[in-house]
């Protein structure tokens, strides 16, 4: 509901005529302005919904759109492109001294047309942004306030206020692990949905998540009908106690107001046609069902169902994947808390237009015999110069019972797939703080002296204090904003520069201390990482402040200077209560009593002997097993889904054996008897095999078949064609230049000939780019020619065992015995470690 003014009313009352106008402003930063000069005669239409077309809906996220006819005769905006061009609309009611200016909302163009004379602009509101394809971007667990900002951020929308009901209710497992056909406005209308709200843009293009006052209609005294009854008394309407004449105190009391006080409700009485139904919807229950999941050994299980209130007219909320298993009871609960109990009576209705109607509103729509029904706006197009189309839409109570209600999952948009560049947050906050600058308003203020001789200001939007809603109160003791007129301020400075604030987006903010929920280091633009720094502050002989960085923490991982990292915790195993600790200091990393149910024991305490099982030596080799016959290992089990050897600085990772194998050292095996299966590339540096080397073909009728490499004494590297000579009887064939590469062509080559028909053929020259091959004219062939191997001349027939002796991985002796003294080092350093961090854990 878009406040307004008491002239405003006796305007509206009195059918003055509206104005309009609109900002427009173009991608290149132009700005146009349209007025009554060159705005068609209804030529704004703005079509705005919080709910679908045929029923009532919870967690809704609906686009609104604008569509605007611009007189263009004398070619005045022909040269003007307005594809994604901002609009912003305002419709104003003439009043004796101004206009009071209502503004309407925020719009993208989307399909600028033109017919002679006129451009027709249609335009989407900012929750159309919402319109693009997930990025899988979110972390869980996470709160609904989490996952709205990340879509907030993503899409270059604004959020009014992160703290919307509910907003603390936690997701803990990601239910998008398909994003393939995920928007972020179905997200949005998720989140609105466990929420018990709809969400919509408001007329500044910020997300906001309200629903319906339900407490609108509770300060009404409905006197009901004359309706036929054998009662003593008319059944409709409210019952109040009048009292009796000997105590005048007895008896209801009711307080209608003022004529100025503002209503929580719209009362619309000037139809064109209206068609109301015949009984109020009242909402019994909610019925909830949860997403399905799957339990540890992956097999799927149903979502529970739950239904709180009663059968009747019950809203089924089925296909929201945020309402994980288990929870369909809480999220039942806190929905029957918001939408239970609800009454309004669906209607359909041309009226005479009022700009200040907004979808959602409350309303007590009137018909021409004088019945009032109370019902909300869930559709509204307005539509400047004409009758508006208003709505309350619903299921009749007879049929609802029996249907479903899909609520999100049917959301069908055009999923933009397109890769854009995301400004960054504060530059998405500096835009619309340009664009509310740009399209500003004015407005009226109010000096309010004091008995000291001092004075209070008031900044708001309406002429009267009385009237407004925005309300800025400057005092000594501070500067203070209010959003209801006055009545509670939710944010301003005190005079001790303490700050209450929705967002605060700054370039850079330094503080002494800092206290919250969530911290997010880094811009979400796709291209930027957060870093976190820790200092310490020293002073040098010269008394100069001296900053080191003793902690950092960014895409590189996590860097602590001087300083240790130490988990200590206690736990209950087999009746039995161990204390453990996990250390990091100086680089090395000590257990104080070994990881049990599965967790590697590293560096345990309990190893009185020889070297710990597992060992992180200084040069950042990893050593498992122990020099210590007696606490060898045995075997190293690894169970695990997969295991990946990666190289840091290299791009030939390295898995070495240091003694040599003998058969079946290292055993692969299967059911099949395969001895090694690789379902992906297998590349090696040398490779020498003592039976078959095959290649398995597969066959449309004979199955699988294995064909053979074709051997060589020398490694040679080969390549097939086929050429035709010409009229003379002269053919070059060129040597591919990436073959080139690969062989010694200097060492010689060998060309082979296959003729295609009568005649002659034979290699006339051989160069290291071209062969020429000269005979009968017009001759087809085929050819081949075979080069030695580049790097590889002089290999031919090599003995087998002399290979190995010559093989340069090869352990050194000299570099054995270094190894083993390494090792006597650091197992004494290990054990002193050991033993100074379990007494430090233990209170020795």
């Amino acid at each position: 509901m878009i406040n307004t003014s008491p002239e405003y009313k006796q305007a509206l009352n009195e059918k003055r005529r509206f104005v309009a106008r609109a900002s427009c402003l173009l991608k290149n930063g132009t700005v146009l302005d349209f007025d009554k000069t060159n705005l068609m005669a209804g030529g704004i239409k703005i079509a705005d919904g919080v709910s679908g077309t045929s029923k009532f809906e919870v967690g809704t996220a609906i686009i609104n759109q604008l569509t605007i006819m611009v007189f263009n005769g004398a070619d005045a905006f022909s040269d003007y492109d307005f594809t994604d061009a901002v609009l912003t609309v305002w419709v104003g009611m003439p009043l004796d001294d101004r206009i009071e200016w209502l503004k309407k909302g925020v719009f993208n163009a989307t399909d600028p047309t033109t017919t002679p004379g006129v451009i027709t602009l249609k335009a989407l509101d900012n929750m159309s942004k919402f319109d693009q394809a997930y990025d899988g971007g979110i972390g869980f667990p996470s709160t609904l306030q989490s996952i709205v900002q990340y879509c907030c951020t993503q899409c270059g929308v604004l959020l009014v206020n992160g703290e919307f009901p509910n907003f603390r209710y936690q997701i803990n497992k990601n239910p998008f692990t398909d994003t393939t056909n995920i928007t972020y406005r179905a997200i949005i209308a998720y989140c609105a949905l466990l929420a018990g709200c709809y969400a919509r843009c408001n007329v500044d293009g910020r997300l906001e998540f309200k629903w319906f006052d339900t407490a609108a209609f509770d300060g009404i005294i409905d006197g009901g009908v004359f309706d036929e009854t054998t009662e003593s008394s008319y059944q409709t309407g409210a019952n109040l106690d009048g009292g009796n004449f000997t105590d005048y105190s007895s008896g209801d009391t009711a307080d209608g107001g003022t004529f100025t006080d503002a209503l929580l409700y719209h009362h619309i009485y000037s139809f064109s046609s209206l068609s109301v139904s015949t009984e109020d919807v009242v909402i019994t229950g909610i019925r909830v069902t949860a997403a399905d999941s799957e339990d540890t050994a992956g097999k799927k299980i149903e979502g529970e169902t739950y239904l709180c209130g009663a059968e009747g007219y019950v809203l089924d909320v089925s296909g929201n994947p945020l309402i994980e298993a288990g929870k369909a009871k809480d999220v039942a609960e806190y929905l029957a808390g918001r939408v239970v109990g609800m009454r309004f009576r669906p209607f359909q209705a041309s009226a005479i237009g009022d700009p200040s109607w907004e979808a959602g509103d409350a309303a007590v729509v009137t018909d021409r015999k004088g019945n009032s029904y109370y019902t909300y706006l869930t559709n509204i197009t307005y539509s400047t110069g004409g009758y508006a189309s208003i709505s309350c839409d619903a299921e009749p109570a007879a049929r609802h019972s029996a249907d479903r209600y899909a609520e999100i999952n049917k959301i069908v948009s055009d999923i933009k797939k397109d890769s854009q560049q995301k400004l960054s947050e504060y530059a998405d906050y500096v835009n619309q703080l340009n664009s509310l600058a740009i399209n500003a308003m004015g407005y009226y203020e109010t000096s309010e002296m004091q008995s000291d001789g001092s004075t209070i200001n008031y900044m708001h939007d309406k002429p009267l204090l009385s009237d407004s809603t925005i309300v800025y109160k400057k005092t000594i003791d501070g500067f203070f904003i209010s959003r209801d007129g006055g009545k509670t301020y939710v944010g301003g400075m005190d005079k001790d520069a303490n700050i209450v604030a929705n967002v605060i987006a700054a370039i850079g903010i330094s503080f002494d201390w800092a206290s919250g929920g969530t911290l997010t280091l880094g811009k979400k633009d796709g291209k930027s990482v957060g870093i976190m720094e820790i200092l310490r502050s020293t002073t040098t002989s010269t008394g100069d402040i001296m900053n080191a960085v003793i902690g950092r923490w960014d895409e590189d991982g996590i860097i602590i200077k001087d300083g240790s990292i130490n988990l200590v915790g206690t736990e209950n195993v087999g009746g039995k209560i161990y204390t453990y600790a996990f250390s990091v200091a100086n680089g090395k990393m000590i257990t104080s009593y070994p990881f049990i149910k599965g967790r590697i024991d590293m560096a345990s305490a309990t190893a009185e002997k020889g070297r710990p099982i597992m060992k992180m030596n200084t040069d950042t080799q990893l050593y498992m097993g122990s020099s210590d016959t007696n606490e060898k290992l045995s075997s190293i089990y690894v169970q695990a889904d997969g295991v990946t050897v990666k190289a840091l600085s290299s791009s030939n990772p390295t898995v070495y054996i240091q003694e040599k194998l003998n058969t079946g050292d290292i055993r692969c095996s299967s059911l099949s008897g395969v001895a090694a299966d690789f379902s992906g590339k297998v590349k090696a540096y040398q490779l020498e095999v003592w039976g078959e080397k095959s290649r398995i073909a597969e066959t449309k009728n004979y199955g699988n078949r294995l064909l053979y490499c074709y051997e060589t004494p020398t490694p040679y590297f080969g390549d097939i064609g086929t050429g035709r000579t010409d009229e003379g009887g002269i053919c070059y064939v060129s040597i591919d230049d990436i073959f080139h590469e690969t062989v010694n062509i200097g060492a010689g080559y060998s060309v082979f000939l296959q003729k295609e028909g009568a005649g002659d053929i034979w290699v006339e020259e051989k160069t290291s780019a071209f062969f020429v091959v000269k005979g009968t004219s017009n001759l087809p062939f085929s050819w081949e020619i075979k080069v030695v191997q580049k790097d590889y001349e002089y290999l031919r027939l090599e003995d087998c065992e002399l290979q190995d002796e010559m093989d340069p991985d090869n352990y050194d002796k000299e570099l054995q015995d270094i190894f083993e003294h390494e090792l006597e080092v650091h197992d004494k350093e290990m054990e002193e470690l050991i033993n100074e961090n379990f007494k430090v854990v233990s209170g020795d």
